[in-house]
């Protein structure tokens, strides 16, 4: 008795819960045929033949005939044939004999595609790498040819350590046929390389027969920050006389709010003809070469250094700085550029437009607070280099000088030559007023 319960209870189950064996497919037609009708789907024919005899159809598909029990379904070469039904068409008094449609659904069983990644950290520091691991699997009735997996990122980033999958270019693939119930596994690490916000999800192309489908994961955020340590470097004067003097500052700051950033070194190197007038405090030096480490501490806490740079001859010189950096065991470098002209003593700068001259630009160096001297911590440098803008003017030369300073002795004898002439002409007006005059007179006198 107990069995037969328990054989109850199973077969409640199985009727109660049908989508557990349910077959993944697409409707390609659902209607009423009559007996004998053809029926084109997909670009192939389909003939429903409906006899006396109403609890079963045959269908004559493109790959042979099948027979289908009113209310099931029969799958015949990848189409799912249902037989749903019959309704009265009409009644043949001549053979005294009633005729049938049947309702019917003709689908298509299909491939079903999951994609599944998961990311160990979506927050990258510039250089640090994070781990992603993608499982793809077909939980369908049918094989996916001709299966294309591409997870592919921006140039922010690099892909390295792909296992399962390989690497093409910025972008990880797998290639193959993917059959019923069939999973596949790769992993992978990307590698930020630049400042960004990006929006990861990776893609499916595969056949299923004559119909291609393609399929999405879903999107994944990864942040990757500015990098945690500024860099700046500033040159007060960028050309100077052979002689002459420029300072430069440059600023290491520590912009991560919970983390201490260990400088692994900060390097400068001053070419041939600089020379160095005063030494940053705690600098190591090697001929030429300056070097400093240290730990900067969270909280914007930051470093200044301080040069006088001498010029001893006249060129174009690069001050090049490199910082070597350390944050949650990654390193980072970041490097700057300054250039510097040096002209013969006595030589005029360059002529230069004045409406082509740009007001200075400051490049936030002074916004940096240097920390007081601590463990870990130490400010370095002598007083802050005091700034100059240098506005360069038109060069005049000496000759264009003279000739605003004296006149030319020929615009002389113009000019006094000019003022004779009006002299003369104002001298002959009078005499000639005088003579009328005197003739007015004596002929008054007569008369």
């Amino acid at each position: 008795m107990e069995k037969k319960r328990l054989l109850i209870l199973l077969a409640m189950l199985v009727f109660a819960f049908p989508s557990v064996c349910a077959i993944y497919q697409e409707e390609l037609y659902s209607g009423t045929v009559y007996p004998g009708q053809n029926v084109s789907i997909k670009n192939q024919t389909f003939r429903f033949n409906l006899g006396i005899i109403t609890d079963r159809i045959n269908v004559v598909a493109p790959s042979g005939s099948v027979i289908v029990g009113q209310g099931r379904c029969e799958v015949s070469d990848f189409f799912n044939i249902c037989f749903d039904g019959i309704e009265f068409w009409y009644h043949n008094y001549t053979t005294d004999r009633e005729y049938y449609t049947a309702k019917v659904k003709v689908s298509e069983i299909v491939a079903k595609i999951e994609i599944e990644r998961a990311i160990a950290s979506g927050r990258l520091f510039i250089g640090e790498e994070t781990k992603i691991d993608a499982v793809f699997r077909n939980i369908g009735d049918r094989d996916a040819v001709n299966f294309v997996y591409n997870d592919e990122f921006s140039l922010n980033f690099t892909i390295t350590d792909a296992s399962g999958c390989v690497i093409d270019g910025n972008n990880v693939k797998w290639r193959g046929d993917l059959g019923t119930n069939m999973e596949k596994k790769c992993s992978y690490k990307i590698k930020a390389l630049e400042k960004t916000v990006f929006s990861s999800k990776a893609s499916a192309q595969y056949n299923e027969g004559i119909k291609k489908k393609a399929v999405n994961s879903t999107a994944i955020k990864i942040t990757v920050p500015d990098h945690q340590l500024n860099v700046s470097a500033f040159l007060t004067d960028n050309e100077i006389y052979a002689g002459g003097s420029a300072n430069l500052t440059v600023a290491l700051e520590n912009i991560n709010p919970e983390k201490d950033i260990y400088v692994e070194y900060f390097k400068i190197a001053f070419p041939m003809g600089l020379k160095v007038a005063n030494v940053p405090y705690r600098m190591r030096i090697d001929a030429n070469r300056y070097s400093w480490s240290g730990t900067l501490l969270q909280d914007d806490k930051s470093i200044k250094f301080f040069f006088e740079i001498k010029a001893g001859y006249p060129d174009d010189y690069e001050l090049a700085t490199a910082t070597s950096f350390i944050l949650n065991n990654v390193r980072n470098e970041i490097k700057t550029l300054n250039k510097l002209k040096v002209r013969k003593a006595g030589q005029e700068p360059e002529a230069a437009k004045i409406e082509d001259i740009e007001e200075p630009q400051s490049n936030g160096s002074e916004n940096i607070i240097a920390p007081e001297e601590s463990a870990g911590n130490v400010n370095v440098g002598a007083e802050k280099a005091t700034t100059t803008t240098t506005i360069p003017i038109e060069s005049i030369s000496s000759e264009s000088k003279t000739e605003k300073m004296s006149p030319k002795k020929d615009s002389i004898i113009k000019r006094l030559f000019g003022n004779a002439l009006f002299i003369i002409i104002d001298l002959i007006i009078v005499l000639f007023i005088i003579i009328t005059i005197v003739k007015m007179i004596k002929a008054k006198k007569v008369g």
